[in-house]
């Protein structure tokens, strides 16, 4: 029992070493009610896209609410949207899409009985992401898959006298295709080094003909951003006759992490809360932290976050062993039949199942206050 509560204490001493925050916002309004905020966080281009806020206890009349985005694209976009309280009640909506560009918002809101403008609710809307890029040369006599042969820096070459094809694929917010125009945009450029088109899976392949011996880079734009969603170096040589035993890959160079796409479709259909969940965690979410998906939930790639994540699971897991172990001397206090021996174990259990749970109860409040209050151990609150 005693390596039990030295557990549990060491249960709670590392749930302080996550800082815990909040958010603040500055001019909060005051003096009604906001029983339903905007939501999200959205995901850019998706049709179905809705913002619904309900206020109550306000002054009927009219309101004017003021939406502003910081947008991924570095730009601003501002939108002024009128409604109307009436009997106390203002239902907003609006499925407007320029609210659902990606980036930072804030929505404000006036009206009788507020002074100017005040912060009303923030919302995050996710922009289209790119997947993988990678060059391709075709019609070369050094390959056995067709007449390909793929770039890498560590030996795949490519010469100055067969067609370069660039393979990008672009994924929307919540993961699915982005099938939109796409822009590969070639530095240095010329006549010809601009190449777009749409496509159901994403992928985009431009063909940019021969290339002249330098480097040169790929930039993947979308008209959703406005701005460069990824770039790819690649160097193209006078010939490949000479540069070693991988100068032509017969298969594509391209980052080996984990499809948490094909992660979340394993997610049923028929629950698409998880499923969203899901896409949410491995994309950031709010907070922009990737995460992973597991079955107690999103653990975020981030060191505080884990050790929060697994201690507060840790103090579950002692409380809930806590909570069994009184059950336990219970059940031997009550088949006791005079017994003292099964007595005395079974009121040794429960003393010892108390202590532990008031340990798990109160080691929190006393590790804060000896940890930031007497010893200011960054972490321990404050």
């Amino acid at each position: 029992m005693k390596k039990i509560l030295g557990i549990l204490v060491v249960f709670a001493l590392s749930f302080l070493m996550s800082p815990q925050t909040n958010k603040v916002y500055a001019a909060a309004c005051t003096g009604f009610n906001l029983v339903q905020g905007a939501g999200g966080p959205f995901n850019e281009g998706v049709a179905t896209n809705n913002i619904s806020l309900k206020l109550t206890n306000v002054t009927d009349g009219a309101f004017q609410f003021h939406f502003r985005g910081e947008l991924d694209s570095a730009g601003i976009a501002i939108e002024l949207i009128n409604g109307t309280g009436s009997g106390g009640v203002v239902n907003f909506t609006s499925s407007n899409q320029n609210l659902f560009q990606a980036g930072s918002w804030v929505i404000r809101v006036a009206g009788p009985g507020i002074s100017g403008f005040c912060e009303l609710d923030t919302y995050e809307v996710s922009g289209p992401s790119c997947g993988y890029v990678y060059a391709g040369q075709i019609g070369r006599d050094d390959s056995t898959a067709a007449g390909v042969c793929f770039y890498s820096p560590e030996g795949g070459c490519l010469d100055s006298t067969h067609d370069i094809i660039i393979t990008s694929s672009v994924y929307k917010g919540d993961g699915s295709p982005y099938t939109e125009t796409v822009w590969q945009d070639l530095v240095p450029g010329g006549i010809g080094s601009v190449k777009s088109g749409a496509s159901p899976n994403g992928f985009l392949l431009g063909n940019f003909g021969p290339l002249d011996p330098k480097n040169y880079q790929i930039e993947v734009q979308t008209t959703a951003t406005g701005g460069v969603l990824c770039t790819y170096d690649f160097e193209v040589m006078g010939s490949c006759e000479g540069t070693g035993e991988d100068q032509c890959l017969e298969s594509p160079v391209v980052d080996s992490g984990p499809d948490v796409f094909s992660l979340c479709d394993q997610i049923p259909e028929t629950n698409a809360d998880q499923r969203q969940k899901c896409i949410d965690c491995t994309l950031g979410g709010e907070d922009n932290l990737e995460g992973i998906w597991t079955a107690i939930g999103c653990i975020k790639k981030d060191p505080q976050v884990i050790i929060k994540k697994l201690i507060t699971v840790g103090l579950g897991v002692g409380g809930g062993f806590t909570l069994i172990t009184f059950l336990i001397a219970g059940f031997i206090f009550s088949t006791s039949q005079g017994s003292p021996e099964r007595v005395k174990n079974a009121k040794e259990m429960m003393t010892s199942s108390i202590i532990g749970l008031l340990f798990v109860l109160f080691s929190v409040s006393l590790l804060q206050f000896v940890g930031w209050s007497i010893l200011k151990i960054p972490g321990f609150g404050g």
